[in-house]
This record gives structure tokens, sequence and C-alpha cells, in this order.
């Protein structure tokens, strides 16, 4: 009988189908990993969730601000935006996008959004 040159010292599974044999540590070891695999995914995907959903918050507070109030919070933004009741507007308009679905009024939104940083004041 020929045997590889690479030989089969080192193999400890034997593959049937779908199913591997192996020792009991090996595939409690593997099971572990898989676990600690898919926890650490899940938390993951719940931090970026969390993350969007404080984001949204946020960029709903900034639009309201500046829709209502004609000015944008902190001297950052004010400097920035010329047009404050468009961008607040703009703003909303990409929030409400999102639970219609609606790429158009997303599209909309942003080009308010632009808006409000490029008009000069008519003051």
């Amino acid at each position: 009988m020929l045997t590889p040159a690479w030989g089969t010292a080192g193999v400890s599974r034997v593959s049937t189908g779908s199913a591997t044999c192996g020792s009991p540590e090996e595939t409690s070891a593997a099971q572990l990993e898989a676990s600690l695999l898919r926890s650490g995914t899940t938390f993951i995907v719940v931090l970026l969730g969390l993350m969007l959903f404080i984001l949204v918050i946020v960029w709903a507070v900034l639009g309201v601000h500046g829709l209502l109030l004609g000015r944008m919070p902190g001297h950052w933004l004010q400097q920035r935006v010329q047009q404050p009741r468009l961008w607040g507007g703009g703003a909303l308009l990409m929030l409400l996008s999102l639970s219609v679905n609606s790429p158009s009024l997303h599209a909309v939104g942003v080009g308010l959004v632009v808006l409000g940083h490029v008009v000069k004041p008519t003051r």
C-alpha cells in the first residue's frame, strides 16, 4: 500500500460525512470556540445597534433644534451651517425616510442638509 509523502502522523479527526470523530476534548473545545464566537458576534451587533440608536436620537434632536429655534447648538455647527431651518428640516426628512423606507425622500433630505450648509443668509 502506498502512503502519501507527507504521512498521516498529525491526523486526529476522521471525517465521515457531516460529522467529525475525534476525542471528546477536541469536540468540546470546538463547541466552546463556536459558542464564544457567536456570543462575541452578538455583543458586537448589539453594541452597533445601540450606537445607531443613539446616533438617530442625536440627529433628531439637532434637526428639531435647528428647525424650531433657527440656530444650531454649539460653536462648531453655528459656524458651518448657514441656514439652520433648512438643515433641520432636511435632517428630520432623512429620519422620516428611514421609517417609510423611501430613498427619494432621503435624497430630498440630504439635499436640504447640503443647502443648509451652502445657502447664504438673506439678512
